[in-house]
């Protein structure tokens, strides 16, 4: 899987540009459907879901800061592994905002809006869900953070402060989703090494859908089929 250049980096709260950042690599999505998957949710781009493999193949491009160093063929890490599957480990800038737009039309300034209240709720009561199904698999989670003491209700939520509190807010969010996401992903790896037939494989999907959110579980259970495939073709 050769660099490619030109293109935003598709990563969520990623400002990299082909060609204007210097000694950094770019990769297409790869034309695989169900690996192409893979790389739109660790990119955390929702949008990204309802593009086919082509477009995605022929139009975004990810940076080789979010792949780990084992998913590379050379140390100028220009080419990718086949089955490299780039990781959110880059992806918690606070002060970064994603190039959100075209794949040809990258712009610095483009900016997205400030989140509503609202979607930080949400977005928070998703962190707790998580957190609290997901004990018995995910050891040493963090407790959740105390609660920030609430601003006068006269506030405006277009004032410059609340805003601020807003982003900082879905900053650290952002991040524990990630930790959380990370420690899931260790435990695929730990998980995997024990799967040896087809009845091991559907009890392990069963408890995923009890346990998991439905993003997260169909996500773990689209990795373990990943695994299953690539063991098959190499016997």
């Amino acid at each position: 899987m050769n660099a490619k250049g030109g293109n935003c980096c598709a990563f969520t709260m990623c400002s990299n540009i082909g060609g204007r950042t210097e000694n950094i690599s770019f990769f297409r999505f790869p034309k695989d459907i169900e690996r192409s998957k893979l790389w739109v949710e660790a990119c955390g781009r929702q949008d990204l879901m309802k593009k086919t493999s082509e477009e995605l193949y022929k139009n975004y491009r990810v940076c080789a800061l979010h792949f780990s160093q084992k998913m590379f063929l050379n140390d100028l890490q220009n080419r990718l592994q086949s089955n490299a599957v780039p990781i959110r480990e880059h992806n918690m800038q606070e002060d970064i905002t994603p190039c959100n737009i075209t794949p040809n039309q990258c712009n610095d300034q483009e900016r997205l809006e400030l989140p509503l209240e609202s979607d930080i709720l949400l977005l928070d009561h998703v962190v707790d869900h998580v957190e609290a199904n997901t004990s018995n698999y995910i050891p040493n989670i963090e407790e959740k953070e105390s609660k920030e003491t609430q601003t006068d209700s006269t506030l405006s939520r277009n004032s410059p402060h609340k805003k601020l509190k807003f982003k900082k807010r879905n900053a650290t969010l952002r991040k524990k989703i990630y930790k959380l996401q990370k420690k899931i992903n260790t435990n695929i790896i730990n998980t995997k090494n024990k799967i040896e037939t087809q009845e091991c494989i559907e009890q392990y999907f069963n408890l995923t859908d009890k346990f998991l959110p439905a993003p997260i579980a169909e996500f773990v259970k689209t990795q373990v089929r990943l695994h299953q495939q690539e063991k098959k073709e190499l016997h």
